[in-house]
């Protein structure tokens, strides 16, 4: 069998992955036998028209000119005359994606976690100097290079929905491989910016996306995961500030949770102004450097992993920070560290035997540890107009229509499933809360009338004279659907 040949230069040694960008084949330079690592796009996603290639080809030779170990060398691009789909052929690594580590580890050791991410941010510098905005950052597009000796670089990979925005360093007009409107990326990672289908999308929405990384390598899954409808998972990325890291991940240090607050901001202007800007910040907590080497990717110890089931077991899991960030050993506690930990089993012994309310009990830990940031839902209440007059349901519990519509109460946020009922018919629909109201404002069940009905009206109609026709009938109300385009969910 005659193996495949991209564009003439590449030989097809085997396919190393597929995803929804295209397909990643590891192949061979048939002029220098140099093994490369070839992606091939599908030409689908690319936008229609002339311009296409062009634009294509800009983004690539802007990418090319990076210059940093910690982004994916890209060697080459063109077009495979096969198919007319393009391709870039990149430097072929060895070692595993973040995705691939956190669900082969589960949550990391804070200071790994941090020189992870600071080795991110140290390419993103370079990207974003040079005019480019990668909008896809997550933890299947970081990987893990390992070399002979085991040390680890972080590379980010895959520029392939990236943006130039920067013409004078870009080498070209300011080019954008999306359409006007649409939701590019992955929704999980997405800045509300993004979500929202902003085109003038700049580097702190790369930020926020690096800041969900680093939340995911902490606690093993990201904000709002429990979210699974794209939609909500939109109005939540948008309206809902992500929870507290230390709620999931308890031995992580209050200076590491503010950080990682700064880099979720909703408001672009209040996160980190620069990915350089971000850099330093992390470097202030990593007085040990950012270097990696295999040796440091281990699972959290036994007693970090028992210390959390033991919180997660109580009402208030911010109790035991102190004494479970000891056992990470990133760093040995100060003498105030010291004191926050004695204070805190004393009054995790006290709830648990209600000897002491949990008021008392906040206002004690504040006294010795820097606030943590505020983590208590907004809850809002909204009408939501239901027609016609039916019976209705909310999340499973009957409720009264009063005036036309129901009330409906929860976090902003927070998806309800609404359902009505009439004459034997239902419909169903997810509502949210948002801070304007419900969205969508109104459900509305269509009642067919019964077959007798019909033909009782139209015998007692009058007929139509010539001059006259049948008054038309009104089309169907649409159903409701998501008005946001699908997308990957990953």
């Amino acid at each position: 069998m005659t193996s495949r040949i991209i564009d003439g230069k590449y030989e097809v040694v085997r396919c190393l992955g597929e995803g929804g960008m295209g397909v990643i084949f590891e192949a061979k330079d048939v002029q220098s036998s140099r093994r490369v690592a070839v992606k091939v796009i599908a030409a689908a996603l690319l936008a229609k028209g002339p311009e296409a290639a062009t634009r294509f080809k800009r983004e690539m030779k802007a990418t090319i000119a990076l210059d940093t170990p910690h982004i994916a060398r890209v060697l080459d691009s063109g077009m495979d005359p096969a198919g007319g789909d393009p391709y870039i052929a990149m430097e072929l690594l060895e070692g595993e994606d973040l995705k691939q580590l956190v669900e082969r580890l589960g949550p990391l050791q804070p200071e790994v976690a941090l020189r992870i991410v600071a080795q991110a941010c140290i390419g993103l510098t370079a990207a974003h100097d040079a005019g480019i905005i990668h909008r896809d950052i997550k933890s299947a597009n970081l990987f893990l290079a390992h070399d002979a000796s085991g040390e680890i670089t972080v590379k980010i990979l895959d520029f392939g929905i990236a943006k130039v925005v920067d013409s004078s360093r870009a080498g070209g007009q300011n080019t954008d491989l999306t359409h006007t409107g649409s939701m590019l990326g992955s929704p999980r990672y997405m800045s509300p910016e993004q979500a929202r289908g902003q085109r003038d999308v700049g580097c702190q929405s790369d930020l926020w996306s690096l800041g969900v990384v680093l939340h995911e390598l902490l606690t093993g899954t990201t904000p709002h995961a429990e979210i699974e409808s794209v939609y909500a998972l939109v109005v939540a990325i948008g309206s809902v500030p992500p929870p507290a890291v230390r709620r999931r991940a308890p031995w992580v240090l209050p200076e590491h949770e503010a950080f990682i607050s700064r880099a979720l901001q909703i408001d672009p202007e209040e996160r980190f102004a620069s990915a350089s800007e971000m850099l330093r910040a992390i470097r202030a907590l990593l007085p040990g450097g950012s270097s990696l080497d295999c040796t440091m990717l281990v699972p959290l110890p036994d007693e970090t992993r028992r210390s959390l089931t033991q919180i997660n077991a109580t009402a208030d899991g911010s109790l035991a920070i102190g004494a479970s960030s000891r056992s990470v050993g990133a760093r040995r506690p100060s003498p105030k560290a010291v004191l926050f930990t004695a204070v805190a089993l004393a009054l995790a012994l006290l709830l648990v035997g209600g000897l002491l309310a949990r008021t008392g009990g906040a206002m004690k830990a504040s006294a010795t540890s820097p606030p943590a940031p505020a983590t208590t839902e907004r809850v809002q209440s909204v009408r939501l107009a239901v027609t016609p007059d039916a019976a209705v349901e909310i999340d499973g519990r009957a409720t009264p229509v009063e005036d036309g519509a129901v009330a409906l109460s929860g976090a902003i946020g927070s998806v309800h499933l609404v359902r009505l009922a009439k004459s034997g018919q239902q419909v169903t629909a997810e509502v949210v809360i948002t801070e304007r109201g419900a969205l969508p404002p109104s459900v509305k069940l269509e009642v067919a009338l019964p077959a007798s009905a019909t033909v009782a009206t139209a015998a007692s109609a009058p007929r139509p004279t010539a001059r006259q026709s049948p008054p038309a009938r009104p089309p169907p109300a649409p159903a409701l659907k998501d008005p946001r385009p699908a997308t990957d969910f990953e």
